[in-house]
């Protein structure tokens, strides 16, 4: 009888063991901006239950840079899904408020979900790439993507589009 109750619990504390190293394996970046989104009422319901549960993660790769011309680091950071559809959030956090004014760290723009979101960041400009999918197209290959260039506006305290363009691949 022992045995019957034995074995659930051993294989109950094998599958714990073995989520322990996925936790712990997490970049300190990653556990930073994972919990501000936790607490972020700008972040979807959707994307909180992704973190949570596990189903997807903070991607490792944060682009960091002054974005908002305040000489303090800003950060672009993409959610993963875990699955085929890649970096499906993209959030940029930032101390910079209104008219120049600082703060605690919060997410200062959204664009949630999406699906294989890139971005890239060049002279404080976030480009994001959103693939545009033709039927047909395979998940690697779309024919086309849309760029969004994304900048700080200091009076309103809020990144803004400042370009929109499709790329023909």
């Amino acid at each position: 009888m022992h045995r019957r109750l034995l074995a659930p619990a051993v294989l109950a504390a094998l599958v714990l063991l073995a989520a322990v190293p996925a936790a712990l394996a997490l970049t300190g970046g990653q556990r930073l901006f994972g919990g501000l989104l936790l607490r972020d009422a700008k972040v979807s319901a959707q994307v909180k239950t992704l973190l949570r549960s596990q189903g997807g993660f903070v991607n490792p790769k944060i682009l960091i840079g002054d974005l908002t011309g305040d000489k303090r680091a800003d950060a672009v950071v993409l959610v993963g899904s875990g699955d085929a559809a890649g970096d499906v959030a993209l959030y940029i956090v930032s101390s910079d408020g209104p008219n120049g004014r600082t703060g605690t760290l919060r997410v200062a723009f959204v664009d949630e979900p999406r699906y294989r979101v890139s971005a890239r960041v060049k002279n404080a400009v976030v480009t994001e790439r959103i693939p545009n999918y033709a039927p047909g197209d395979d998940i690697c290959c779309p024919h086309t993507l849309t760029e969004r260039d994304l900048k700080w506006n200091k009076r309103a305290g809020a990144f803004r589009v400042v370009a929109t363009r499709q790329v023909t691949l």
